[in-house]
């Protein structure tokens, strides 16, 4: 329950991306917007990086809970001032307050999630958080399609309303949900840590995790500072592969997809916006499946050869669909290359960034260092959604996916690399090998002078 609930705050995230590439096209219509306020609408979401930055120091002082709860209730703010807009202006505001919910729940929900997980399932259960974001992108894109029925001034304000639903749930959840145990024993509350240890994992586990915790738990809370900090030194390559794979998640181009999909197709030759949003619903069942059969595997071959084999099939996607622009807006190569883009992402880089990203980091600064490699991924993302439209057409459709498959290119060799197996050990056994790997001299990793 408390995996579901907490993945629930992502879900939102993925509603909104699969939502609004059909809801922009009505409030194109509506509020006569041209290409630049589109791109504007979109990308400002984006300021979800500032919630990102925010979420460590929320988690950290208030709790796991409170800061989902605080992510709930701008979610709710900022759907019904979308939802109400009648003029782009509000309509701006109602998505810088959805964009700052967005960055604190990403956050704070796979955080959460590694914390409450055994080490045995956690990749598996972290992955609830990416497969919920692609539930979230197939509802959004069933209902843009749903309600494109209804007049123009109407339909892109159900579309949007209905994101206000998950947050209620959300809130009234929390109600009977534990804090983090990590957090419990920072605040010096061992006996309700141990409870909680005791109910998610097996007890020789939850015994020794709390003997571990108890001892780094006298350190004090990191801060931003503490990042780049003397102390930090043997430990910074592991900060430098969370927000780099954070990074490359959203350099691959996917939300130029999942938002500009019409548009994308529109270049193929596919102009009846019917048909746009049919495959648009086609695309977030291929995405959603996919994720769903990676959360079978997350465990069982590890992360890391799960996130280059990800990389390269981007990067074939990428060029199939750069390829069909190039020779002429081949129909059926575009298809073929969104569809397999969508697949091979939700197999590696969509799933197993959160999870990388959740357990890579140092207790003692996995709040600040979570939100900073959040805030990498959502600037990342804001800049392509920002100016995808003008990217296509200053270096063409082709020109853009070309650029996007070299980028993939060189996350696999980041991976390689750079990225630790973090699959099956407890997040302190994490930390502890990478201090080994690094003074011995094995294992992906870089020293501190290429970390700066």
């Amino acid at each position: 329950m408390c995996m579901f609930v907490a993945a629930l705050t992502s879900l939102l995230l993925g509603y909104d991306q699969g939502v609004m590439s059909g809801a922009k096209l009505y409030i194109r219509r509506d509020l006569g917007l041209n290409d630049d306020q589109v791109q504007l609408v979109v990308g400002i979401l984006h300021v979800s990086a500032v919630g990102a930055l925010c979420a460590g120091w929320i988690a950290d002082t208030l709790g796991r809970r409170m800061a989902v709860g605080s992510a709930c209730v701008l979610f709710l703010a900022g759907g019904l001032l979308m939802a109400l807009a009648n003029e782009y202006t509000t309509l701006i505001v109602g998505r810088v307050v959805t964009g700052l919910g967005v960055g604190t729940g990403l956050t704070i929900a796979p955080l959460y999630m590694a914390e409450l997980a055994p080490a045995s399932v956690r990749g598996a259960l972290v992955s609830l958080n990416e497969i919920s974001i692609n539930i979230g992108v197939l509802l959004g894109y069933l209902n843009s399609w749903a309600f494109s029925g209804l007049p123009v001034s109407q339909s892109w304000r159900w579309m949007l309303g209905l994101g206000c639903l998950p947050p209620v749930v959300i809130m009234v959840a929390l109600f009977f949900m534990p804090e983090s145990p990590r957090y419990l024993l920072r605040r010096g509350r061992r006996d309700e840590a141990f409870r909680v240890l005791a109910r998610s994992c097996p007890v020789d586990e939850a015994k020794a995790t709390l003997a571990t915790l108890a001892d780094e738990a006298q350190q004090p809370l990191g801060s931003w500072r503490d990042l780049l900090s003397p102390s930090m030194r043997g430990a910074r390559w592991l900060i430098l592969a969370g927000v780099g794979v954070a990074f490359f998640q959203q350099a691959s181009g996917l939300e130029a997809l999942l938002y500009y999909v019409p548009e994308t197709l529109a270049h193929a030759g596919i102009t009846s916006l019917e048909h746009q949003l049919l495959i648009n619903m086609a695309v977030g069942g291929v995405k959603l499946l996919s994720v769903l059969i990676a959360m079978c595997f997350t465990d069982k071959y590890g992360r890391r050869t799960l996130l280059m084999g990800s990389g390269v099939g981007i990067m074939l996607s990428c060029l199939l669909v750069a390829i069909s622009f190039e020779a002429g807006d081949i129909l059926g190569l575009t298809l073929l290359g969104i569809f397999l883009f969508m697949a091979t992402f939700s197999f590696g880089f969509g799933p197993l960034t959160w999870v990388v990203s959740s357990e890579i980091f140092p207790l003692q600064v996995r709040g600040p260092a979570l939100g900073l490699a959040t805030f990498v991924n959502r600037v990342v993302s804001g800049i392509i959604t920002s100016t995808y439209l003008s990217m296509a057409q200053g270096l063409t459709p082709a020109g853009s996916f070309f650029l996007f498959a070299g980028l993939s290119l060189l996350s696999v060799a980041f991976v390689k690399f750079v990225v630790p197996e973090t699959g099956g050990k407890t997040l302190e056994d994490i930390e502890r090998d990478a201090r080994v790997e690094r003074e011995s001299g094995e294992g992906p990793m870089v020293d501190d002078a290429r970390c700066v």
